[in-house]
């Protein structure tokens, strides 16, 4: 579990989440809180999910690797990104 989301992967491959969605980890394009599982937009064949306290990664079967919510590709708080709400790869 994130801070206040989940997130885990259907028998297919995809990816879903629910919870708070602030900083759109839940991966729909949204900040829309949801409290039943939404899929992630547009990922699929997930192998090693991954989460952190607002943004959520994943590794995929052709070794790609995908980020989404809340400073997912900042190494420290001094560098400066852009929130997402849907998977960047």
């Amino acid at each position: 579990m994130g801070w206040d989301h989940s997130y885990a992967v259907k028998a297919d491959g995809t990816p879903a989440c629910w919870g708070r969605n602030f900083d759109g980890q839940l991966g729909n394009g949204s900040t829309t809180d949801r409290g039943a599982p939404v899929t992630v937009t547009g990922l699929i064949d997930i192998v090693a999910p991954s989460l952190a306290r607002h943004h959520n990664c994943a590794v995929t079967a052709s070794d790609m690797v995908y980020h989404w919510g809340d400073k997912p590709l900042a190494s420290s708080a001094a560098v400066a990104i852009q929130i997402r709400m849907h998977p960047i790869g």
